[in-house]
């Protein structure tokens, strides 16, 4: 179960997350699956720093709920 990061202090909303973070990580998902995933991993196939990265995404869990939403929509 995905966890709840909308009350995660200094979080981001799910929204907030660009493009160009969401693309990367549905690429790195594609290419090496879920144990692939790391905020790290997904900031390298971006070409953006861990500290831009997170300060769009704290977690894991927030750029997986940040897909949710967006292939929802």
């Amino acid at each position: 179960m995905l966890h709840d990061v909308s009350d995660t202090a200094g979080a981001p909303a799910a929204g907030q997350v660009s493009d160009r973070l969401l693309e990367a990580a549905m690429a790195v998902l594609a290419d090496d699956g879920w144990d692939g995933l790391s905020l790290q991993s997904v900031a390298e196939r971006a070409g953006l720093s861990r500290v831009t990265a997170w300060r769009q995404a704290a977690s894991k869990d927030h750029i997986v709920d940040a897909l949710l939403a967006r292939l929802a929509a």
